[in-house]
């Protein structure tokens, strides 16, 4: 009886695996998959270093661009970069589905048919292009699964992995995630203090590459003072708490109103049993970063603060 079970189990989630795999092929061929015209050209300066362009300088921000050349080169797909573009765009958003399914099974017990709403949203609401997020988009799901599962170090290597793809993607979960464990920590709930250092430690160790060369820049560069005022008269939205309320208040209480609805579901999710205590921590760590920007990019106007964007850590609690 008790294999019987594990053989309709098994069969379930192929099926829903499998029907999803077949939309996430149904939506490639509808959407209009492509490179940003950004990334295309980097990625044929790296490709063909012999143009007038000439060779790409390193840096980290630029890793999905070499990894999309190296594909291009060893694949064959040099003068088919539309082909490469299916690919990567299928490969990024398989993983994405099969991550948020794994997701829905944890948060709601296996239900199926939350499983599948999910992806088919997923589906509809994401865009054709493959860029630098939709390659961290997996890793970064998957940081927030083990995170959930209690499986520190797989969910700080997942958040070590973002800084190789995309630093400020890295850098809108890393923190939110690393408070969150801090209070856990002072509340002494799910987490022990060694627990708590082994992630920091895997976090730090595996990431120490990129973190050293932008340090290391930061050094022997003095901040662009016209870039920060760009970021943060122009990208207000994601670098001033002020300038958000000042210019567009309704997006600041759409945020602030999906953090209520966060609130009030998982109340009524406690009242019927549910038992994941680590969303709350996050989202309070995502509440501590608006303060923290409202100070420094604000108030003190400091440079680094701004040109983090610590507002987009939002995307964590949207996610939920």
């Amino acid at each position: 009886m008790y294999l019987e079970n594990i053989e309709k189990k098994i069969d379930s989630n192929f099926f829903i695996y499998l029907s999803i795999f077949f939309m996430v092929l149904l939506f490639s061929f509808i959407k209009d998959v492509h490179f940003e015209p950004v990334d295309f050209g980097l990625i044929k300066q790296i490709v063909h270093p012999e143009f007038p362009k000439g060779k790409l300088l390193y840096d980290p921000q630029y890793h999905y661009n070499y990894i999309a050349a190296f594909a291009a080169h060893w694949a064959g797909y040099e003068n088919r970069v539309e082909e490469l573009a299916m690919i990567f765009w299928l490969i990024e958003t398989g993983l994405s589905v099969f991550v948020l399914i794994k997701l829905c099974n944890l948060l709601f017990r296996g239900d199926k048919l939350v499983s599948v709403m999910v992806a088919i949203a997923f589906l509809l609401l994401i865009s054709g292009e493959t860029e630098q997020k939709t390659m961290a988009r997996p890793f970064y799901l998957l940081a927030i699964y083990y995170f959930l599962r209690e499986k520190w170090a797989l969910s700080a290597f997942c958040g070590a992995v973002l800084f190789y793809i995309h630093v400020g993607f890295a850098i809108w979960w890393v923190l939110p995630s690393s408070l969150a464990i801090c209070i856990m920590v002072l509340r002494h709930k799910n987490i022990s203090l060694r627990q708590a250092i082994n992630y920091f430690l895997v976090l730090i160790v595996l990431a120490s590459p990129i973190l050293y060369f932008y340090a290391k820049s930061a050094r022997h560069l003095e901040m662009d003072r016209f870039l920060v005022q760009y970021y943060y008269y122009n990208c207000w939205y994601c670098s001033s708490v002020v300038l958000t309320l000042s210019s567009e208040p309704m997006a600041l209480l759409s945020k602030l109103l999906m953090v209520a609805i966060l609130l009030v579901g998982y109340g009524k999710a406690k009242k019927s049993g549910y038992q994941n205590n680590n969303i709350m921590p996050i989202a309070a760590g995502v509440a501590i970063l608006y303060i923290l920007d409202f100070i420094f990019a604000d108030i003190f106007g400091n440079g680094t603060a701004i040109t983090l964007q610590l507002l987009r850590s939002i995307l964590t609690v949207e996610t939920f």
